[in-house]
């Protein structure tokens, strides 16, 4: 029992140590979600002008193509 004790006050204590970076962890991540999101749509867009503008087309790219 006292092995109990002594275990549950030891995760206890890491839970209370660990808790803000946890936070801190998970705002991270969701600022760089943000920004993958926000750097895609902008990849989408700048492929669609390359097919659009120039008539490039991806499935078709050959090695020397300069684009």
């Amino acid at each position: 029992m006292e092995k109990i004790k002594e275990h549950d006050a030891w995760c206890d204590n890491f839970d209370n140590l660990i808790g803000p970076f946890e936070a801190q962890y998970d705002a991270c991540k969701a600022s760089v979600k943000e920004s993958y999101d926000f750097a895609k749509g902008k990849y989408k867009e700048s492929l669609q002008k390359l097919v659009d503008d120039f008539g490039y087309h991806p499935a078709f790219k050959r090695w020397f193509d300069e684009f």
